[in-house]
């Protein structure tokens, strides 16, 4: 899987002390072809017709007591701080986060959310500004670390091979 800083919404964020309520990624991506002019929204080339993916890793596995729950979106906006015009384009089934044993989000795990880029085509859906918006309901998150990345391809880099051959 290809990363870049430039599609990374979140870097090693802690998720301690996020409690109730709508929580959104630390940076969003500015979809807008040229952000220096005011040519309206139009979005730059990220996969031309491809499916852009969200993929969440986990640095350190999300719990709390209570036990608080989350689930992961991708989100589109209006405005960068994602104040106001968000519209969820795509949503993560809920999480629970009892303990760090019987958590749904260990250390290591890692997940990917889609959004089709032809949701723009119908209706407009896609807004200016990218990001992940995470939806905590219950209780405070207690511990946890995640880095947010939205990507065009996935690989499967856990494939385990025989080993003891030799390749002449």
């Amino acid at each position: 899987m290809y990363t870049d800083v430039l599609t990374r919404v979140d870097d090693a964020r802690t998720m301690v002390g996020l409690g109730a309520g709508n929580h959104r990624s630390t940076s969003s991506i500015d979809t807008n072809a040229d952000s220096r002019t005011s040519v309206g929204n139009q979005p730059r080339d990220m996969g031309s017709g491809m499916t852009i993916k969200m993929v969440v890793s986990v640095i350190s596995a999300v719990y709390g007591g209570g036990p608080p729950s989350i689930k992961m979106q991708i989100a589109s906006s209006t405005h960068a701080d994602f104040s106001t015009g968000v519209v969820v384009l795509a949503t993560t089934n809920v999480f629970a986060l009892t303990s760090v044993s019987a958590t749904e989000l260990p250390t290591g795990a890692v997940f990917t959310l889609d959004v089709s880029q032809d949701l723009d085509d119908r209706g407009g859906m896609i807004r200016r500004y990218l990001g992940a918006w995470y939806t905590v309901a219950d209780e405070t998150i207690d511990a946890g670390t995640i880095t947010t990345d939205f990507v065009i391809g996935v690989s499967n880099s856990r494939r385990y091979y025989a080993s003891g051959f030799t390749v002449a």
